[in-house]
């Protein structure tokens, strides 16, 4: 079938994987392991396409500790990209029943956005776009979701945590290097970066604040840059 595709000019093949954790695959009675999604994965790119894994973070049985390990097995397993659908309760579905007889709990908005923001990092440090965050708008979506971790914003309020804890990760390499402890800080960025560095209604600014950030400057052409105080002799 994959050759086929392939023959009729199909680029592209995504996987609704959800998870590589068997515990949680089993919770959610998908009915295949981590094992045998690692293996469609490596069906797709020995058939020459590129691969697509969309995971599902918060899904019955799954923890954050699930997600930071199904990130690191999509990109192992040769992703070209990556959605993250953070699992929500709708109207009319199994897990609506599970939801009201308090068999299952969706993440909170902030567990999720923290999970994400690692997976997001992790994603952009091995050169992997995260293509979407969250379920796509459509007529009576909003209306028909129960619980869950709903965020017209998701996508920016995940990233700017992502900076920031790519930052705090930083900081914590130059005083284990023997710099000491970061004080005050200045960054350079991409101006692409300025819509969401500070997060929703500035929400960041405090953690920004008590990281030692000094200030923070966005240029079209520069890289990330960190401007750090010189390591100690």
């Amino acid at each position: 079938m994959l050759e086929r595709l392939r023959s009729a000019g199909c680029g592209v093949v995504e996987l609704g994987v959800q998870s590589f954790g068997d515990s949680a695959l089993a919770a959610a009675r998908r009915g295949y392991s981590g094992q045998t999604a690692l293996a469609a994965c490596a069906s797709v790119r020995a058939a020459g396409l590129k691969l697509g894994v969309q995971l599902l973070p918060g899904m019955p049985g799954h923890t954050p500790q699930h997600f930071a390990a199904d990130v690191p097995a999509a990109l192992g397993a040769g992703a070209d990209m990556l959605r993250f659908y953070p699992c929500l309760v709708l109207e009319g579905t199994g897990l609506a029943a599970m939801w009201r007889d308090k068999s299952y709990e969706p993440w909170s908005l902030e567990v999720t956005l923290e999970a994400l923001a690692g997976g997001w990092l992790a994603a952009a440090r091995a050169g992997v776009p995260v293509i979407r965050m969250g379920l796509a708008p459509e007529p009576g979506l909003a209306a028909a979701v129960l619980a869950g971790p709903v965020d017209k914003e998701l996508g920016g309020r995940v990233k700017g945590r992502a900076l920031l804890l790519a930052v705090r990760q930083a900081l914590d390499a130059h005083a284990a290097r023997g710099g000491g402890p970061v004080e005050m800080f200045d960054l350079r960025l991409p101006r692409a970066a300025q819509g969401y560095f500070w997060g929703a209604g500035g929400e960041l600014r405090p953690a920004w604040a008590a990281l030692g950030l000094r200030t923070a400057v966005f240029d079209k052409d520069t890289e990330p840059h960190i401007l750090l105080p010189p390591l100690h002799a």
